[in-house]
């Protein structure tokens, strides 16, 4: 993990001012031994630990001036910086999660137009897991805006967005910095590329391909049996992107069984292709022979072409729905569910366990309970004001419920008199 001194820290900072306007924000500091928390009054429970800014009306503070960032360095000696993206430069920030890279997908872009993404300007997370942000040329002949999942890993941080700078520290202890091959003073910031371009841009529907494997000759005797979707195409990317999500899509792409035969296999990713491919055939049959199942038996000879086509065939027939693309609703980093709906058990065990005991930290609670401290944080600060409510409206009836039972005693005893 990356570790800066401060004066390796100002330097960074002051690098990318070639990238935009630079402005502060809350940094990561260590308050009890070993625990990092946000510097804004929330502390364990700040929903954007190092991720939000410091100053009102930061969009007309930021600047580039050296001076004035050195000002803001020497008051605020543990913050972070931002960098606004738009006018100069935009980032995509590139993530690597268990279940969506954001270098995978990149891949496929490049391998589907037989083009590489330029070297550019690059500045790595503080996670140490390969994320990273690439930042371009701002286009101005496409409206890019700021976007989260525009493609599975990938976020954009263009018009009205920032990103962190470089300097900034990470919860996880490290600290974004530039690449030394790939810093302001020794790579120039590249043009995006046409084909990312069109994969970015607002209203874009480009098919990405991963590849062409199927001769022309294999779709010329394919039979007018299947009416054509009325569905947009899609972006091989996105296909696999939602294919990635989906469990036992996942598996089956990456080769993994669930059934007693290879076939059975086979079978049952070409069914999960036709319903995401929307019964498109050569998206299926490209995606079908890149999937880690492939092996000779693909080009094995079938009535109406290979083994491939006749798999994928049959799937058609046997799956007649298919996947209407949504925009995608963010799942509520408290609950890990879609808003509205009723708290997890994990949430509703921290939730139970800092009633119980309201001393406890959101780090002791996340040890007791085996659960990550930032879902611990989430579910506090979404839900502790509920909670908070709940148990003022709990105390309340209980002091009524007592005044009525005393006026009741007492006016018993009168009685009695």
């Amino acid at each position: 993990m990356t570790k800066l001194t401060r004066e390796e820290r100002e330097a960074q900072i002051l690098l990318s001012r070639s990238l935009g306007p630079i402005f502060p924000l809350y940094g990561i500091v260590e308050r009890t031994p070993g625990i990092l928390t946000c510097e804004c009054r929330l502390g364990q429970e700040c929903p954007k630990p190092g991720k939000h800014p410091r100053l009102r009306g930061y969009r007309q503070k930021a600047t580039t001036d050296p001076e004035r960032i050195r000002q803001w360095f020497r008051r605020y000696d543990h913050a972070n910086y931002g960098v606004m993206t738009g006018p100069l430069t935009i980032a995509l920030d590139v993530d690597v999660r268990p279940n969506e890279n954001g270098w995978l997908i990149l891949e496929y872009l490049e391998i589907g137009h037989g083009k590489r993404i330029p070297f550019t300007v690059e500045v790595l997370t503080g996670r140490g897991n390969g994320s990273r942000h690439l930042f371009f040329k701002t286009p101005s002949e496409a409206l890019i805006r700021t976007s989260v999942d525009i493609l599975p890993g990938l976020d954009v941080r263009a018009a009205g967005g920032y990103a962190c700078a470089a300097g900034s520290r990470h919860l996880s202890g490290g600290y974004y910095h530039f690449p030394d091959e790939y810093s302001p003073d020794e790579q120039s910031v590249a043009e995006l590329p046409d084909f990312l371009l069109a994969a970015l841009a607002e209203d874009d529907h480009e098919t990405v391909s991963v590849a062409s494997h199927a001769p022309s000759s294999e779709f010329s005797a394919w039979p007018d049996a299947f009416p054509a979707t009325r569905q947009p195409a899609l972006p091989d990317a996105v296909v696999l992107g939602v294919m990635i999500r989906d469990p036992v899509a996942r598996r089956y792409w990456n080769g993994g069984r669930r059934n007693h035969t290879r076939s059975e296999d086979d079978f049952a990713l070409a069914c999960k292709l036709a319903f995401y491919c929307c019964h498109r055939i050569e998206q299926m049959y490209r995606l079908f022979m890149r999937s880690g199942l492939r092996r000779s038996k693909f080009e094995e000879k079938r009535p109406g072409g290979n083994y491939a086509l006749w798999t994928l065939t049959r799937a058609i027939k046997a799956t007649p729905q298919t996947w209407i693309r949504r925009k995608r609703k963010r799942p509520s980093t408290a609950t890990g569910a879609k808003k509205g709906r009723k708290p997890s058990p994990d949430t509703i065990a921290v939730l139970d366990l800092h009633k119980r005991e309201p001393t406890l930290t959101g780090a002791e609670i996340a040890a007791r309970l085996a659960l990550p401290p930032k879902q611990v944080r989430d579910a506090l600060y979404y839900h502790g004001r509920q909670v908070a409510e709940n148990a003022r409206t709990l105390i309340h009836s209980n002091q009524l419920a007592h005044e009525c039972l005393g006026n009741s005693s007492l006016a018993s005893d009168r009685r009695a008199a």
